[in-house]
């Protein structure tokens, strides 16, 4: 009889450590799982921090220079091309400093395409386009004095491509509408836009 309480109890030892180890095997998998639902939380959190400092850069960034690009808004440089402006800024000038004659012809804008060495920030594109302007002047300083204003007045961003200055004839006439030089000038004007 003791041995069948015996053998009854051992099965019975056996059954609870059977059950035991199951109940660790289901643990242990239990375990394992939320192990690698942990990992991938801190690597989802890690992405997050990530894309949380890039966003803080972004925003440092857009805060260091949005008053120059607002600046550059408001200037016409980061903006379509305001040919009509451009023209009338020319005129007008003329007529400030009285420069007795002029002709102009703006030229369709093209894409300015830099050298290898230069590369412009990424996704900007920079156009020009080109005025051909004649200017029948009084003396050299009226060249000087007209961009000078043309730089004050109008609106954009312009460089000299070239200017060149000949005298009319050998003697100097001193009347304000008097044309004693001629000067032939390419200036090109600038606009930036973003990648389209």
């Amino acid at each position: 009889m003791d041995w069948q309480i015996n053998r009854s109890a051992f099965w019975a030892l056996l059954a609870v450590i059977g059950a035991g180890c199951a109940l660790l095997w289901v643990l242990a998998e239990q375990v394992e799982d939320l192990r690698l639902q942990e990992h991938q939380v801190r690597i989802k959190m890690d992405q997050a921090a990530q894309r949380l400092q890039t966003a803080r850069e972004n925003y440092d960034y857009v805060k260091a220079f949005y008053e120059q690009y607002r600046h550059l808004v408001s200037g016409g440089i980061v903006a379509p091309e305001d040919r009509l402006q451009w023209i009338d800024a020319v005129r007008a000038v003329a007529e400030t400093i009285k420069i007795p004659h002029m002709d102009y012809q703006l030229n369709p804008q093209r894409e300015y395409v830099l050298a290898t060495s230069n590369t412009a920030p990424s996704g900007v594109r920079i156009f020009f386009s080109s005025m051909y302007l004649k200017l029948s002047l009084l003396h050299e300083g009226d060249l000087i004095a007209f961009m000078t204003r043309l730089e004050e007045q109008a609106k954009g961003l312009f460089d000299i491509d070239f200017c060149k200055l000949e005298r009319r004839s050998e003697k100097l006439v001193y009347q304000p509408e008097a044309t004693n030089i001629s000067a032939t000038c390419d200036i090109r004007w600038y606009t930036l836009r973003g990648a389209s």
